[in-house]
């Protein structure tokens, strides 16, 4: 993913179609019944994102899950220009989780498993040559 959009549009599709934001009192959003404190809230992946011309220009997304299964996301600037509010908010999130993208498929892994493999014999059959010699 290369933009906050595709970012935010894959969560959606994900199941995280909540738009959380922090108050004085904690995490809510828009028609919530309730607010969230950070020992109710999970982080449960993030993407950070540097400024096309400015790499301090940044932000960072976070993908929630609240203790009651709703599942959003929560947007900050990342740096100097972050939010306090939501950066202590995070500070205080004991549970985070960030998933490693996945490759296109495992078929890399095992192309890459035999070509060592196939290399280590070519070398070894090479050396092995020339010590005959």
């Amino acid at each position: 993913m290369n933009t906050i959009s595709e970012c935010i549009q894959k969560a959606i599709r994900s199941g995280y179609g909540v738009d959380f934001f922090v108050t004085e009192e904690g995490l809510t959003y828009k028609k919530a019944r309730r607010v969230y404190q950070p020992e109710e809230v999970s982080i449960r992946n993030f993407y950070r994102f540097e400024g096309e011309s400015d790499p301090a220009d940044g932000s960072i997304l976070y993908l929630l899950r609240t203790r009651d299964g709703v599942r959003g996301t929560l947007l900050d600037a990342y740096g100097i220009y972050s939010d306090k509010a939501i950066a202590g908010f995070v500070k205080g999130i004991r549970s985070i989780r960030k998933l490693q993208p996945r490759s296109g498929t495992r078929m890399g892994g095992v192309i890459m498993v035999v070509l060592a493999v196939l290399s280590a014999w070519w070398i070894g059959r090479r050396l092995f040559a020339r010590s005959i010699k």
